[in-house]
């Protein structure tokens, strides 16, 4: 597996088009503070997304145009969905239901801000802290957590190309 940050594409799909001819749509009224991480739930159509700076877990169903709102004690960072439940990034913890099932070592610095699982079942997830400075790192977590990339500012816009081989990874520039 690649990781690349920037630069040439190394990692392109020749099979990529771009979309043309749809239009972005709001799917209801509710209005986030800092809403980020989408995740579709096929089994019942709706939309799992985080509020950033509102703490909270939302659901939104496209059908109806309707938002649920769970509050949260502490801003999450991300979610993302497991056959267990919603497994929310908070903090330097992964949460799942309510209960605390790991947590980066103590003393390292930044929050968990954006995830992505692997075709294998792995959950990569990144660190961001509030002054941009590149002591945060990007983490493999597969029953443990594992440092993957140091040195990175914030984690943000994981993706991986069509084959699950390439990790996009956006790290935006440092702060001046």
């Amino acid at each position: 597996m690649r990781i690349w940050q920037t630069g040439p594409d190394p990692c392109h799909d020749a099979k990529w088009r771009p979309i043309t001819g749809s239009r972005p749509e709001a799917l209801g009224t509710f209005r986030a503070a800092l809403g980020e991480g989408p995740v579709w739930r096929t089994e019942n159509g709706t939309v799992l997304w985080i509020d950033i700076r509102g703490a909270a877990l939302l659901e939104t169903d496209p059908r109806k145009g309707r938002t649920g709102v769970v509050a949260l004690t502490e801003a999450p960072g991300a979610v993302a969905l497991t056959k267990a439940g919603a497994l929310l990034a908070m903090g330097q913890a992964l949460v799942l239901d309510g209960r605390e099932i790991a947590r980066l070592p103590s003393g390292l610095p930044g929050r968990f801000n954006d995830r992505k699982p692997d075709l294998a079942g792995r959950f990569w997830i990144g660190t961001a802290n509030a002054l941009g400075r590149a002591e945060c790192a990007l983490w493999c977590f597969d029953g443990r957590f594992v440092q993957a990339l140091a040195g990175v500012t914030m984690s943000n816009g994981l993706g991986w190309n069509s084959d699950g081989r390439c990790l996009y990874h956006v790290i935006p520039a440092r702060s001046a």
